[in-house]
């Protein structure tokens, strides 16, 4: 089912715009019920914000989401975005929008989060399909990755299961904004004629560079590049913000079959753009996939931008 409008214009809706979409999505709730579940994400991730906003005429909620099936994988996210704070924190001072969160609202919140946490647990164990068969890999990685910095500490090794929690809560968000993007078009990933080149930025490209190089608390103490936050680049769509990067910088020196990286400035810093020539899955033709985005940190990243006729491109 087409989306009854794209993500770009639900993701940036002025006041001014949202009365005819919220009409026609809350009818489409009450009226066709049987249609919101073939909604595209990003028109349930509206529907939903929406529906949570509502109130009555005494002022209190108009619609429980937590009696809405359809509404699982937001309110799972929701959640995870307002208890979410190194560890997921259900006790003491918690704040939404609307203020302080009652005891009450802290139990109910905690109670669907673990409950859905299981079922979220359960899906990348199956591994199955193009979001899960790459979340898999990477989460036990960075499982892997936190036993190594827990160490044979007592402390930090009491830690864990707490941090395992949070990476299960920061993987799911980064699946569901990957999940927004992604869901309204044909094919999960991206592809764009760059100089004599397709280049493909796909589901393993935006999960990888968010996973790994964004969200301190889940990466900050394992050893990695960590990306500061960028103005000029809207990680919501990172996909096309990626591929203009390499349009940029084919202008400026053109792309070969041997290019392996590509260097960029920002605010007094390096970044390293990392492409992988080969025979992509996406088209059967041979071609560039994206890999890998960072803030250069370690002392070999650094040196190939000193390096003598390094093209380097300012990001704008």
């Amino acid at each position: 089912m087409a989306a009854l409008y794209p993500y770009t214009f639900l993701n940036h809706i002025d006041a001014k715009d949202i009365e005819v979409p919220l009409q026609r999505y809350t009818h489409k709730f009450g009226a066709h019920r049987n249609e919101v579940a073939r909604l595209k994400a990003h028109e349930k991730d509206f529907l939903f914000q929406s529906l949570k906003m509502l109130r009555d005429n005494n002022n209190q909620l108009a619609f429980d989401l937590f009696e809405i099936p359809e509404a699982k994988e937001y309110l799972f996210n929701w959640i995870i975005l307002v208890h979410a704070n190194q560890v997921m924190v259900f006790d003491g001072p918690v704040t939404d929008v609307y203020g302080l969160l009652t005891p009450a609202e802290k139990r109910k919140n905690k109670r669907f989060f673990y409950e859905y946490l299981n079922v979220w647990k359960n899906s990348i164990e199956k591994g199955e399909g193009a979001y899960f068969s790459v979340i898999k890999p990477m989460i036990n990685q960075k499982f892997k990755d936190w036993v190594i910095w827990a160490g044979n500490d007592p402390l930090k090794k009491r830690q864990l299961k707490d941090k395992f929690v949070y990476i299960y809560a920061c993987f799911f968000h980064i699946y569901y904004r990957v999940k927004l993007y992604f869901d309204e078009k044909p094919h999960n990933f991206i592809i764009k004629r760059i100089g004599e080149f397709d280049v493909v930025f796909n589901v393993y490209s935006f999960i990888h560079i968010l996973s790994r190089h964004f969200y301190p608390n889940m990466n900050q103490d394992i050893g990695v590049s960590l990306n500061d936050e960028m103005d000029c680049i809207d990680i919501e769509y990172l996909p096309d913000e990626i591929l203009r990067l390499i349009v940029e910088r084919n202008a400026l020196c053109s792309l070969t079959n041997n290019t392996e990286y590509l260097l960029y400035s920002y605010k007094g810093d390096y970044y390293i753009l990392w492409l992988k020539y080969r025979r992509l899955n996406e088209t059967k033709q041979h071609g560039f996939e994206v890999r890998s985005f960072y803030k250069c940190q370690e002392q070999w990243d650094i040196d190939k931008a000193n390096e003598q006729g390094t093209v380097i491109t300012a990001i704008s």
